[in-house]
């Protein structure tokens, strides 16, 4: 193997194992991100950085109740593949589809840190965020879209949403406070197990930043109907504050 190939293989070598260092900080939220670990590793396979049986065998210990997953374990497993595999290749081709594999697996981290997911009060928020241009507009603003999901959990209770609070922090650190009545003009009325779903945006004077914040809602006791529509009678001390967890604006990945 030449020098220059071996340089090449230690970059991607060392930037794999970051990125599955980075992966792992994402596991204190939902354990969904085990399952899209395993979608990751199928791409190495592919790329030839992890054989069949070592991707069997990961998968084997995701799944088996009597082993936890573990992160370094998936680390040691790409550590030896990926040696095994370019001390003995010198086309560039396995390198080729090495970075294309590690691509794969930056976009899904970056996905992951553009969302959240949060359940307060029985009221679950979930969050995804894209950018709307990689570039700045005219007054040299970035744009960014958001897709909120507001899930009842709750099998008894119907609430109301009343009004938003959002905090908005640029890479700079320079923050924003926006809040109101509503969201997009509603304030809409959750039953047991009913979902709503709704978009907005936000800009920054960064490529970057961050958001989170919180919901206002009330528990109603909806009564027999009245002129069609059913009666909504407020609780005494029935407010709530549902939490909208962190979740990170940030730009697409070149060529993405």
């Amino acid at each position: 193997m030449s020098t220059a190939h071996k340089r090449v293989c230690c970059v991607l070598y060392r930037s794999l194992l970051s990125a599955s260092k980075r992966y792992e900080a994402l596991q204190k939220v939902p354990n969904r991100y085990q399952t899209h670990l395993r979608d990751d590793l199928q791409a190495f396979a592919e790329a030839r950085l992890l054989s069949e049986q070592s991707l069997k065998n990961l998968k084997q210990m995701n799944d088996s109740s009597n082993e936890t997953f573990s992160f370094q374990r998936a680390r040691d497993l790409i550590r030896a593949e990926f040696k095994s595999v370019n001390n003995s290749v010198e086309s560039s081709e396995p390198i080729e589809r090495g970075f294309a594999a590690l691509r794969h697996f930056v976009k899904r981290i970056l996905q992951f840190e553009s969302s959240s997911d949060c359940t307060t009060n029985d009221v679950r928020v979930q969050v995804w965020s894209r950018p709307l241009q990689q570039k700045p507009d005219p007054l040299n603003q970035f744009w960014f879209a958001y897709t909120v999901r507001l899930t009842n959990m709750s099998s008894t209770r119907t609430v109301q949403l009343l009004s938003r609070r959002w905090m908005i922090t640029a890479a700079d650190g320079q923050s924003e406070t926006v809040e109101g009545p509503g969201v997009v003009g509603f304030t809409p009325l959750l039953t047991p197990g009913e979902v709503f779903q709704y978009e907005s945006g936000t800009r920054l004077d960064t490529p970057s930043g961050s958001m989170e914040g919180s919901y206002r809602m009330r528990v109603v006791e909806v009564g027999a109907p009245s002129s069609g529509n059913p009666a909504q009678i407020d609780l005494p001390q029935s407010e709530l504050d549902i939490r909208i967890s962190p979740f990170k604006l940030q730009p697409l990945l070149p060529g993405a």
